[in-house]
C-alpha cells in the first residue's frame, strides 16, 4: 500500500449535460482510485439530459444539483467548500483517467513541498500537451500512458496548468481564495488560478502521467471554445494587465543559444514577464543565479518564484553592483519598445562578464509582407507583430547588427525567425523585390520576421571593465 502524507482526496467534478462522458469519466476514476480515503463530489450546472437523476443513483457520489448554470469556477468553489479532503482534484466531466494517473499525480505532489498544483499530460492541452503514439481503444490508451510514465520524470515544472485535471492542496486553494467566478465556461480559469498560485510563492508541476480529454462537452452544450477564450481575454487583461499567452511565452529559440548547464551560471532576463525563461533555466541548472527586470508589477510578482526580480523600467536601471557579473543578458522582444535602445544595449553590455553574451530578438521591419502592405499604402499598427502599436523603434538586419556592434560587442551569431504562414507566397514576394534593380538585400533579409542575436563581450575586455568601474566609483 502506497503511503502519502495526505489524509483524504476529494474529487470535484462539474457536469452540464453529456451524461455519456460523465459516466465514462466516473468509471475511469473507479479504476484509478488510490489507496487513500476518497470522496467524489459532482456539481451539476442545470443539466437537462438526465444527468442529475443519474448522479443521485450512484451510491459513492455526492451530488450537488442546481437548476441553473452557476458557471464552472463557481461550481468548483462550491464543491471545494463542501469537500472534506486535504487534497482536492478539480476535474472536467469528459476526462478519461488512466489507471495509474491519480497515483502518479499524488506521488508528484508528495515529492514537491512547494507545489500549489499538479497537472497531467493529455491529448488536448495548451500547456501540458504530450506527443504520444496514436490509440483507438482503452487498452491502447492504457499502454500509451504506461509508456509515457516510463519515459517522463515524475514531475516537470510548468508556468501554467490546464484545468481538465488539477490536483491542489487545500491549503493552497484556500490561501489564493479559490477560482475567479467570472470564468463561467472552461477557458482561462486555470491560467488565472496558476498566476495567483505563483504570486503566493507556489510552484506548478505536470506529473509524468497521461489521460485522455474528449473536450466534446463544448459541442454538446453548443459552446464555441475559441470564442469563449476571446470573450474571457478582456477580464483577464483587466486583472493582470497582460494577455493570457504573451507573458508566459518560453523563448526556446534564445535559450538554445545559451549554455544553460554552465557551472556558476548567472543570467539576467530583461523584460522577463512572468519568468518562464528563468523557470526553464532553473530546471536545467538549479544552482544558477537568476535575475529579472519587469515593469508590470503583477507579472513581476509571478516571476519572483524563479529569481530575484526588480520591478522597474529597464531604461532606468541603475545597478552598478551588477556590472561585469552576468554570463547572459536575455533581451527577448524588448529592444523595439525602448525609447533609446542604443543606450540600453550599452548598459546591458556593461553588465556582462568578459565573454558574456546578450541574447536578443529584434523584429525585422524589412519583412517582405510589411513592404507589400507599404506598397499598398498601408502602415497599420496592431496588437502584436512587427507593427505592434507599442513598438517605438524599427530595425533591419544591418541596423540590428550595428546596434550591438556600436556597444563594443561582437555579433557571434545572427539567425532569422521566419513565418510559417504562406511560405510560398512570401518567397514569391521576396523574389519580386530582389529583382528590382536598386534592391541590395538577400532573400533571408526579406523572409525574416525577427532576428535572433548572440552578441558577445570580447574575452580580452577585462581591463576595460576594470577601468569602467573605477571611472564610476
Amino acid at each position: 500500500m502506497q503511503s502519502w502524507p495526505f489524509a483524504k482526496l476529494s474529487i470535484i467534478l462539474v457536469t452540464r449535460n453529456h451524461w455519456g462522458a460523465t459516466a465514462q469519466c466516473l468509471l475511469s476514476l473507479a479504476d484509478a482510485l488510490p489507496d487513500l480515503p476518497v470522496e467524489i463530489i459532482a456539481v451539476d450546472n442545470g443539466s437537462t439530459d438526465g444527468t442529475p437523476e443519474n448522479l443521485t443513483q450512484i451510491e459513492d457520489v455526492h451530488a450537488i444539483l442546481h437548476d441553473d448554470n452557476m458557471g464552472l469556477a463557481a461550481a468548483w468553489n462550491e464543491g471545494a467548500h463542501q469537500a472534506t479532503g486535504d487534497v482536492l482534484l478539480f476535474s472536467h466531466n469528459d476526462v478519461f483517467y488512466t489507471k495509474n494517473s491519480l497515483r502518479r499525480m499524488l506521488d508528484a505532489l508528495a515529492d514537491a513541498p512547494d507545489a500549489g498544483a499538479i497537472g497531467a499530460f493529455t491529448n488536448r492541452s495548451r500547456h501540458c500537451l504530450a506527443t504520444v503514439p496514436a490509440y483507438t481503444s482503452e487498452e491502447e490508451l492504457q499502454d500509451v500512458a504506461a509508456l509515457l510514465e516510463r519515459e517522463q520524470p515524475l514531475r516537470r515544472e510548468r508556468m501554467v496548468l490546464d484545468g481538465h485535471a488539477l490536483l491542489v492542496p487545500r491549503t493552497a486553494f484556500e490561501r489564493v481564495g479559490g477560482f475567479d467566478e467570472a470564468y463561467r465556461l472552461p477557458g482561462l480559469e486555470a491560467v488565472d488560478f496558476s498566476f495567483r498560485l505563483h504570486t503566493h510563492g507556489y510552484h506548478l508541476y505536470c506529473a509524468g502521467t497521461y489521460m485522455h480529454h474528449n473536450e466534446d462537452s463544448f459541442a454538446v452544450n453548443h459552446v464555441n471554445a475559441a470564442q469563449t477564450l476571446a470573450d474571457q481575454e478582456p477580464h483577464f487583461r483587466d486583472v493582470w494587465e497582460t494577455g493570457s499567452t504573451y507573458s508566459v511565452n518560453l523563448r526556446l529559440d534564445l535559450l538554445s543559444m545559451m549554455d544553460m548547464e554552465r557551472p556558476g551560471l548567472r543570467v539576467l532576463d530583461a523584460g522577463c514577464a512572468c519568468g518562464t525563461n528563468l523557470m526553464r533555466i532553473r530546471e536545467a541548472n538549479p544552482s544558477a543565479k537568476l535575475y529579472g527586470i519587469e515593469l508590470n508589477e503583477k507579472t513581476a510578482a509571478i516571476a519572483r518564484c524563479f529569481g530575484e526580480i526588480s520591478n522597474e523600467d529597464v531604461e532606468q536601471l541603475d545597478r552598478p553592483d551588477w556590472d561585469g557579473t552576468f554570463d547572459y543578458v536575455i533581451a527577448g522582444d524588448i529592444i523595439e519598445h525602448l525609447r533609446d535602445p542604443w543606450a540600453a544595449v550599452r548598459h546591458f553590455a556593461r553588465l556582462l562578464k568578459p565573454g558574456g553574451a546578450i541574447l536578443a530578438s529584434v523584429p525585422n521591419i524589412l519583412f517582405c509582407e510589411q513592404i507589400y502592405d507599404l506598397m499598398q499604402g498601408r502602415w497599420d499598427y496592431a496588437d502584436a507583430g512587427i507593427l505592434d502599436r507599442t513598438h517605438l523603434r524599427f530595425f533591419t538586419k544591418q541596423t540590428t547588427r550595428e546596434l550591438f556592434e556600436g556597444s563594443g560587442l561582437v555579433v557571434r551569431d545572427m539567425r532569422s525567425n521566419c513565418s510559417l504562414v504562406e511560405p510560398e507566397r512570401l518567397q514569391g514576394l521576396a523574389r519580386d523585390l530582389m529583382a528590382l534593380p536598386w534592391a541590395h538585400v538577400t532573400e533571408d533579409e526579406l523572409l525574416a520576421v525577427q532576428w535572433l542575436v548572440d552578441a558577445r563581450r570580447p574575452e580580452d575586455d577585462v581591463q576595460d571593465a576594470t577601468d569602467e568601474k573605477a571611472g564610476r566609483a
